[in-house]
């Protein structure tokens, strides 16, 4: 079934953000010339973000719906790390951890989306009709841009040290 893909690369791509810059904090403050006080920020505004926006996320969904949110919590991760992957070309540590802010919101948004399709989907289970938790095209296109924008990001890191 679609949902299970969905649910096994929206975690990966979720936990992969969240712990992708840990091993790469000493490169980065490399880069960008910064010290350990201010490289300490990469982890605890993702956290932070996360922690707070995934208390809204529930009475979002009932108002947008499911997929419309999955969507827009993928677009927002992929903007997120656009906004980084600018901050790495043009060196400007504060676009970054901005980038990193709203990379946050969108990964906050996925577990809790996660988990409503999976109760959607246990509900509809035996039957032929399928909840509003099939994956689409769109929803596939936005999944493989985010796992090759963070990919980019991981390569400039590495690569400007």
């Amino acid at each position: 079934n679609n949902i299970y893909t969905v649910d096994f690369i929206m975690s990966f791509i979720t936990v992969f953000g969240v712990v992708m810059f840990l091993p790469m904090l000493s490169h980065i403050q490399v880069v960008f010339g910064i010290r350990v006080s201010q490289i300490s920020w990469i982890p605890n505004v993702g956290y932070l973000t996360m922690i707070i926006f995934s208390t809204f996320v529930g009475k979002i969904i009932n108002k947008v719906g499911i997929k419309k949110m999955l969507l827009l919590s993928l677009m927002l991760w992929i903007i997120g790390i656009s906004i980084e992957i600018l901050a790495i070309s043009n060196l400007h540590f504060n676009v970054f951890i901005s980038g990193r802010f709203v990379e946050g919101i969108g990964e906050a948004f996925i577990f809790p989306l996660l988990l409503s399709m999976n109760k959607a989907e246990l509900k509809n289970q035996g039957n032929d009709v399928a909840a509003d938790t099939k994956a689409s095209p769109i929803l596939e296109s936005l999944v493989s841009m985010a796992v090759e924008a963070q990919a980019i990001s991981s390569v400039l890191i590495v690569g400007k040290t």
